[in-house]
């Protein structure tokens, strides 16, 4: 496998790469805690992977719970070009929490999560705003595939920075309607997540997508995308109930005949300090044989 761990922090616990990587699945993995007292750490080997070349992904988990492990996800994830995947909290010292953590992260890439499909027929990319790098793209897992959907948007916040859309996360499903499990490439900054909305009834997928997008405001503050929508293959066109309030819906892009959503990608634009965010802006999606 010929990988490397990548160490920092505190409480550091002798992984096995050749046991790690066996699950089939190149990447590094960051060892730390979540508490900010330790990020330097994390941040300067987060950094110094940023600068190889292949498109690896990079493993964080912590050892405590009760530290801000998402507000270090949301600050590490930049620094790696949205390469960071966080595999939750476990006990301090804890050798099989660490593990299997990091463990069933890695595996996702047999079930088909983090792994391309080998049934993608085409990729959609709706009309987007004109900000942010797209993620790494994600999949439901095999004979799978999207029937619905739900988004992180932030309300309009008066005479501030606004950024309205800023996450999507897809219902992954069977042709028996029965849902299987839900994937996002990245949690978004702010808001609040909507409900998920389905497509009614068995063997019924999302089909197509496109998204309200508000033009650039040139020095006034921008948004870029606002709100999502989704077509399914055998009902109307389906909704959240939270979408941003400003922009033009554009025109929806379809999957062949025969196929569905099966895996997508976020363009997101990362935090931009004291600059105008937009956050989300947008996202493309691969469509598999049905």
């Amino acid at each position: 496998m010929g990988e490397t761990l990548v160490k920092a922090g505190t409480g550091l616990i002798p992984f096995m790469d050749k046991n790690l990587f066996g699950y089939g699945y190149k990447g590094k993995v960051i060892i730390s805690s979540a508490s900010f007292s330790t990020f330097a750490y994390v941040q300067a080997a987060a950094t110094a992977a940023k600068k190889s070349r292949n498109a690896q992904r990079y493993f964080f988990t912590t050892d405590q719970e009760e530290n801000n492990y998402e507000g270090v996800m949301n600050r590490l994830s930049p620094y790696t070009n949205n390469r960071v995947y966080g595999t939750g909290s476990g006990s301090c010292g804890a050798l099989v929490t660490y593990y299997d953590a990091i463990k069933a992260a890695v595996a996702g890439k047999k079930q088909g999560e983090n792994g391309k499909r080998h049934d993608v027929v085409q990729t959609i990319e709706p009309e987007s705003g004109p900000w942010g790098e797209f993620t790494d793209m994600i999949y439901c897992d095999a004979n799978t595939w999207a029937i619905g959907f739900r988004q992180r948007v932030e309300k309009s916040c008066g005479n501030c920075d606004d950024t309205a859309l800023n996450a999507l996360e897809l219902l992954c499903g069977k042709k028996d309607g029965t849902s299987v499990k839900s994937i996002k490439p990245h949690n978004g900054f702010w808001g609040d997540w909507s409900d998920f909305v389905s497509c009614p009834g068995n063997g019924n997928f999302l089909k197509g997508a496109s998204f309200k997008i508000e033009q650039s405001q040139g020095a006034d503050d921008d948004t870029a995308a606002n709100d999502s929508q989704f077509a399914c293959s055998q009902s109307s066109n389906i909704l959240a109930s939270n979408g941003g309030p400003w922009g033009d819906w554009k025109q929806m892009k379809y999957c062949p005949p025969s196929t569905a959503i099966c895996g997508f990608s976020l363009k997101l634009e990362n935090m931009q300090g004291e600059g105008d965010d937009t956050a989300a802006n947008g996202a493309k999606f691969d469509c598999c044989t049905l």
